[in-house]
């Protein structure tokens, strides 16, 4: 995304509009300053805009900087166009080098970078790569068809999923005119058993088994995740063709909303419920872990029952995202993708400061909530004197509406 679209969230405490640090390739004397979205579907996020040392031009991008500062000091539109292309260009070289140096091989590269590996050193096979230096060789038993898949993985941390995208990886630094002197080391190191087979470590060695109830429950996620974009359609869909009015909620004794412990053990971690408290439990790992968080903080979200359509939304886990929203915490729907890393969906617990009530649904205060909690409160966990809050839940088939809209 080029500088000046990026969308971060509000901070707290921070008072906008404020100057940020110039990004590269902004001329100089122009100055880079941040806004908070007001209005919107944006809101809760921030925005760009540069501005030239002599007036407020509210550009939004650098490219487009570059090319107000070139007729600035004189040149013509087409000069001017000429000079900030150039330096988009040099931007996507950059950029471009960057990722081959991370292992990227475009796919009109790859078919000659794999020739040009295999002149100079010769085939790969999966018992040297695994010994490369710096490398790492992750495999993984896939239960339901007894095969060993392998992961390869590079220094910078992208994984390849064949010895032919290695060796397509390596083929873009000899096409470069670089010495792949990794190789020669890795094939010193091979080990052969009693019929002269080189012995891959990471095959016999298996790390992890990907067992058929996993499969089970990736497509389980899969159709939760196809369910809530459908829901979210409707919900905005009946938003632009009508009015949700109080008529279309009734008081429900669910979700419950339970702040999950930091750790195992407790009271409070026997009263969430399986598999809702594994999956807490290996989200806050990888929040740790992989993302930098050294306490995170989750939601846990149960009680609702499985026939009810918004099922998807007002369960599961959310965690809270930093900055906050009207002043008040703000959490995010979270998932484990079914190919290993976290997910975010479009669901939030928010406090709306309009309608002064918690909130859950899209983070846009013209759309109508999956659910909704009418109490000024600091937290949307727990009740008064222990009670858990009554919630009212969006349903076309409500009988009594709530005491406001």
């Amino acid at each position: 995304m080029p500088p000046g679209a990026q969308k971060d969230a509000v901070q707290s405490g921070v008072t906008y509009p404020r100057e940020v640090p110039r990004p590269d390739g902004l001329p100089e004397g122009w100055t880079a300053i941040e806004y908070a979205y007001k209005t919107g579907k944006c809101v809760g996020k921030t925005y760009i805009r540069f501005n030239s040392p002599t007036k407020k031009d509210n550009i939004g991008s650098v490219k487009l900087a570059i090319r107000q500062h070139a007729i600035n000091l004189g040149k013509s539109w087409d000069e001017a166009t000429e000079e900030a292309e150039e330096w988009q260009r040099q931007q996507a070289a950059k950029k471009q080098e960057e990722r081959e140096a991370c292992g990227y091989v475009s796919p009109e590269m790859r078919d000659e970078a794999i020739t040009a590996f295999r002149v100079k050193y010769g085939a790969l096979d999966g018992a040297t790569t695994a010994k490369l230096t710096g490398w790492q060789a992750l495999s993984l038993f896939r239960e339901t068809c007894g095969q060993t898949q392998v992961i390869y993985v590079n220094p910078q941390g992208k994984r390849f999923g064949t010895v032919k995208d290695v060796e397509a990886s390596l083929g873009v630094r000899v096409l470069r005119g670089e010495e792949i002197t990794e190789v020669a080391e890795a094939r010193s190191k091979i080990k052969v058993d009693d019929k002269g087979r080189a012995i891959h470590d990471a095959r016999v060695n298996v790390a992890l088994t990907r067992t058929a109830e996993d499969v089970a429950r990736e497509k389980e996620e899969m159709k939760r995740q196809r369910e809530q974009q459908v829901m979210l359609g409707k919900l905005a869909s009946s938003k632009k063709n009508r009015t949700v009015g109080p008529e279309s909620y009734v008081e429900r004794p669910w979700p419950h909303v339970l702040a999950v412990p930091p750790a195992a053990g407790g009271e409070a971690w026997a009263a969430l419920e399986e598999p809702l408290r594994q999956e807490a439990m290996a989200i806050a790992e990888i929040l740790v872990e992989r993302h930098g968080f050294v306490a995170p903080e989750l939601l846990a979200l149960q009680g609702c029952p499985r026939d009810d359509p918004h099922v998807t939304n007002l369960s599961g886990l959310f965690h809270l995202r930093p900055g906050g929203f009207n002043d008040r915490p703000l959490y995010q729907q979270v998932f484990r993708h079914p190919g290993g890393p976290l997910s975010c969906t479009g669901v939030y617990i928010f406090w709306s400061q309009h309608r002064e009530r918690w909130k859950i649904g899209p983070l846009d205060d013209r759309m109508a909530p999956f659910a909704y909690l009418p109490v000024d409160r600091a937290s949307p966990v727990g009740g008064a004197n222990g009670a858990a809050p009554q919630w009212w839940v969006h349903t076309e088939d409500a009988a009594s509406p709530p005491a406001s809209a």
